[in-house]
């Protein structure tokens, strides 16, 4: 997605213009640089997890998780076990065992959300994910199901490796959020005045929540203070709005080479997303009679149709009025990390790059091109 100066009007965003002006360019390496041992050891977790007798179950599997995602959840989670122990008044390294579970937690997170990504495919019929077909066009639908649930089971089995029941409690809870916005979502499909407020519950549902998860089992692991635990699971949550937020506006503004994904899916699937929303509020009563339509069939929609709606959304200027609303997600998480900076610790500059490297994420999220 290309911020144009139309994109940085409104008074979130022009506050926010120099957070996005840095001399390097946003990306994730500061924080893949910080964490790539724990990573390594995140996929080789994850590999023997799914390393099954059943060879169609490594094989589903690895067709997604070797597909380049980019393990955010993960390095969110290891970012915050990390930061939590700089910051804890016992300076008491983590033992070899505390590290072990952080890495087994680590890899239960990414193993829940390719797990939910899976069924996701086949609910949404999707044809492609990271640039490639997705599982349900190549082993049709019954076997990403079978093999979805799987992997939820390999996750429980590494959560249990925490020996922490508040952590299980947490994501066993999770898990069960995460299926009450999909079926939220499912329940307000091809739905033309789905409101902010219920789209809003969706996505802190299907996704903001395993990424609240995902910081807040860091810090409980890492033996963080209730203030602390606060201010990272809501780290998580704010951060889990704002990526979904941008994928619901880069679906609008990107090509399939960029997103790795159809450009107009959430629209051909009757997703309303926030764009959409924003857009009714401006037309007129022929133009929302034609699009209340469109929504209604999503069936129907076809590269001129979907055309339309992009002119439309950019006539209103509406794809610059949800950047808004994104920035001030973005503004929330500059806060939280600006606070957790002037927090005493015992390695200021280690504190500093942990905190840095989360402002880069930030920053990546806001212009990310897939």
């Amino acid at each position: 997605i290309t911020y144009d100066a139309r994109m940085l009007t409104g008074s979130v965003a022009s506050h926010q213009k120099q957070a996005f002006d840095r001399s390097a360019p946003p990306s994730l390496d500061k924080l893949l640089a910080l964490y790539q041992q724990g990573l390594l050891a995140t996929n080789q977790t994850i590999g023997d997890m799914v390393d099954s007798n059943i060879l169609l179950i490594p094989k589903i599997s690895h067709h997604l998780l070797d597909a380049g995602g980019k393990r955010i959840r993960s390095l969110l989670l290891l970012a915050s076990a990390d930061l939590a122990t700089q910051l804890r008044s016992d300076t008491t390294p983590p033992s070899d065992n505390d590290t072990q579970k952080i890495i087994a937690l680590s890899a239960s997170v990414e193993l829940i959300h390719t797990a939910t990504l899976l069924h996701d495919d086949v609910v949404d019929n999707s044809t492609m994910r990271r640039g490639k077909p997705t599982a349900n066009q190549i082993w049709d639908n019954k076997l990403p199901v079978l093999v979805g649930d799987y992997l939820f089971s390999c996750a429980f089995m590494l959560m249990v490796t925490s020996e922490s029941l508040p952590v299980l409690q947490m994501l066993s809870a999770t898990s069960a959020e995460l299926a009450e916005g999909e079926v939220l979502q499912l329940q307000y499909e091809r739905d033309p005045n789905l409101s902010e407020e219920i789209y809003y519950q969706i996505i802190h549902a299907k996704t903001a929540s395993l990424f609240r998860s995902a910081s807040h089992a860091g810090a409980l692991l890492a033996g963080a203070d209730n203030t602390l635990q606060d201010s990272l699971q809501q780290f998580g949550r704010e951060f889990g709005v704002l990526f979904q937020l941008v994928d619901d506006i880069i679906d609008y503004q990107s090509s399939t080479d960029v997103m790795g994904k159809i450009a107009g899916d959430d629209l051909r699937e009757g997703k309303v997303t926030l764009p959409l929303i924003y857009l009714r509020r401006h037309l007129n009563d022929a133009e929302k009679t034609w699009l209340d339509a469109v929504i209604a069939t999503p069936e129907k929609i076809d590269d001129e149709t979907l055309g339309k709606v992009q002119k439309l959304l950019q006539d209103y200027d509406i794809i610059a009025k949800t950047c808004d609303k994104a920035y001030i997600h973005a503004q929330r998480l500059y806060d939280i990390l600006q606070t957790l900076s002037d927090a005493p610790t015992q390695d200021k500059d280690r504190r500093d790059q942990i905190i840095e490297a989360l402002k880069m994420t930030v920053d990546f999220s806001m212009t990310r091109l897939s």
